[in-house]
């Protein structure tokens, strides 16, 4: 049956802008509960359903009403947003990780088990049940993505669990899926500073046929511990990677472990100019936590201010921030005086892709260095 009575905007931003005061007002629940249950409008009742997250922390009666909504609406992306708000309340052991645990096992549709995946994630961290029906959708799901978001919700149990650690680097070495084994590589980051077999698995994964894998994998050895000699010299051949991302990401996790040639210095800066954007603005943030900080990065730095992507424009503006930590009372006026004649040129007249001007970006940077952060 098709309950659908067409999208109601004003009712659908009516249930999300709800979810503040659903945590403190019995009267809104009972109300966001009622629409969730007997609204015409699936889109309506997904809005309810993830209004309802914070209220799950400590409501009962919200844990029920999601549950009931997970087993029964009719609609997959309301039962995928119940399971979304029911993460809440599986911090804790109860009905809520056992009703998101039935869904991850017998649910027939894929969106409904990678919900219930992903919302498995708090619940893992406490929850040995939890981290044993992960893992079994880790390695018996069919659906690429329920693995990938089971692989994602055991980065915190793998810190504490040694199943969770062997359960991942199995779907490293062996999953079939490039997207599963990047997300095992990355669940594995924080355990590569303790654990010998994870830094081996993640050097085989290093020779991985797909660039995300390898990617990820470099990333991940930036923490091993101590940096044995082998990790180096792998990290090293990494820098010869037919795809620059692997090569830029080799090169931060050498400079990460004090390693200071020429070869990588270049190829950061490199990234700075040519990476994807994602990239560009993790180096440039890098970059600004170095100690002292070259002319050359420096001044790479300040041309991001004109960059047509405005999230490195910002990036940029924090490093800068950043940098000048460093400079002396007499430095950082003299780059305020440097802020202020480029103000008025024409380069910094510059749109990005939104169409803003680079001189805000100029303004912003004179603020924080005047008056300091305001998100601080």
């Amino acid at each position: 049956m098709n309950r659908s009575l067409g999208f109601t905007p004003v009712r659908w931003r009516a249930a999300l802008n709800l979810a503040g005061v659903a945590r403190t007002s019995g009267e809104v629940v009972r109300g966001l509960l009622e629409v969730l249950h007997k609204d015409g409008d699936a889109k309506v009742r997904g809005g309810t359903a993830w209004s309802l997250r914070e209220a799950a922390r400590t409501s009962e009666e919200v844990v029920q009403g999601l549950l009931k909504a997970l087993y029964k609406d009719e609609d997959v992306e309301v039962c995928r947003l119940a399971a979304t708000s029911l993460r809440e309340a599986a911090r804790t052991p109860g009905e809520a990780v056992q009703g998101l645990l039935d869904a991850l096992y017998k649910d027939r549709n894929a969106k409904m088990r990678w919900g219930a995946a992903w919302s498995l994630k708090e619940a893992a961290r406490t929850s040995e049940e939890a981290v044993r029906g992960l893992l079994e959708a880790l390695n018996k799901d069919r659906n690429a993505t329920v693995r990938s978001c089971a692989a994602l919700s055991l980065r915190e149990a793998a810190r504490t669990s040694g199943e969770a650690v062997q359960g991942l680097l199995e779907a490293l070495n062996k999953d079939r899926n490039a997207t599963v084994r990047m997300e095992a590589a990355r669940s594995l980051t924080g355990i590569a500073a303790t654990s010998v077999e994870v830094v081996k698995g993640l050097l085989e994964a290093l020779q991985d046929g797909e660039a995300e894998v390898r990617n990820q994998a470099a990333e991940s050895l930036a923490g091993a511990v101590e940096m044995s000699e082998e990790v180096v010299q792998r990290l090293l051949e990494a820098l010869q990677d037919r795809e620059a991302e692997v090569r830029y990401q080799a090169a931060i996790s050498l400079y990460k472990q004090g390693q200071r040639s020429i070869e990588i210095t270049s190829l950061l800066l490199e990234a700075v100019r040519k990476a994807e954007a994602w990239m560009r603005r993790e180096v440039v943030l890098f970059l600004s936590e170095m100690e002292p900080v070259e002319k050359a990065t420096f001044d790479l730095i300040w041309q991001g201010l004109l960059d047509n992507d405005y999230d490195m424009r910002e990036a940029c503006v924090q490093a800068l921030t950043k940098l000048v930590e460093q400079y002396s009372v007499e430095q950082k006026e003299q780059f305020e005086k440097k802020i202020i004649r480029a103000l008025p040129t024409k380069k910094f007249e510059k749109t990005d892709e939104y169409g803003y001007p680079a001189y805000d970006s100029l303004y912003e940077l004179l603020w924080r260095l005047v008056v300091g952060d305001a998100s601080e």
